[in-house]
């Protein structure tokens, strides 16, 4: 049973996809490609290729991931290069809770960490998600003042 004065603060604590998106906005640039390799799949980060789970991970025991990034808040070297602290996120909420997105190279999509992701969509699905994250910051700005206002009074 939560304690009352925390129940504000677990609100969205069963929207998983919240919970991740939050995550994710944590643990950025901290990412990993999932790409799907037969009944398995096989992790790729920017800077090392291909890594593993940690064995003592809970998602060590899953072998198919039904989103295409995860995030993870450490890589450790022993026998393998292994990714710890791991949460599978959907596309969307890296392009929303992410880093910062660039043009292509190639002019049909948008990129981050330096190339190394791209995404693809018409021009007006593009022109939303560039954005998109800037609102959102806008936003949650607007929230964050409006409270220490509301301390200010209290």
């Amino acid at each position: 049973m939560a304690l009352p004065f925390l129940q504000a603060y677990n609100k969205y604590s069963d929207d998983l996809e919240m919970v991740c998106a939050i995550l994710c906005a944590g643990l950025y640039p901290n990412v990993v490609q999932c790409k799907r390799r037969g009944k398995r799949t096989a992790l790729y980060t920017k800077e090392v290729g291909k890594v593993d789970i940690h064995p003592a991970s809970v998602n060590a025991g899953v072998h198919l991931f039904p989103l295409p990034y995860m995030v993870y808040s450490e890589k450790v070297k022993t026998t393998s290069i292994y990714i710890r602290d791991s949460t599978n996120i959907s596309d969307y909420a890296l392009l929303m809770f992410g880093g910062s997105l660039i043009p292509s190279k190639s002019g049909n999509g948008i990129e981050m960490l330096g190339g190394y992701l791209h995404f693809s969509a018409s021009e007006s699905i593009l022109d939303l998600i560039r954005v998109l994250p800037t609102l959102i910051t806008c936003l949650l700005c607007s929230l964050f003042i409006n409270c220490l206002i509301g301390l200010l009074h209290f």
